[in-house]
């Protein structure tokens, strides 16, 4: 039998999966591929940490946020993040 991990790291979708903490627990070989990353270099690091994303400045040049998008730049922490959650669902 095959392990789970093994059938998980060799799909073909482009996956990582978080804990609660927002850390990496696995990753696809897709995904390692795409991003050309090695999996040492991710599995226990936090998402932001190992992809920090863009600036409020880069976001707002881009287009990507106008003024009416619940936006939450980062990093954040999990209280923000649910108070930000809650804004969005009550408009």
């Amino acid at each position: 039998m095959v392990p789970f991990q093994v059938l998980f790291e060799r799909s073909p979708g482009l996956l990582l999966v978080l804990d609660g903490e927002f850390r990496i627990v696995a990753v696809t070989d897709a995904y390692l591929a795409a991003t050309i990353t090695r999996r040492e270099a991710l599995i226990g690091r936090g998402i932001f940490e190992a992809f920090p994303g863009y600036t409020g400045g880069a976001l707002a040049h881009q287009e990507v946020i106008s003024g009416q998008v619940p936006f939450l730049s980062k990093p954040f922490t999990p209280q923000s993040l649910l108070r930000k959650v809650n804004e969005a669902l009550r408009s």
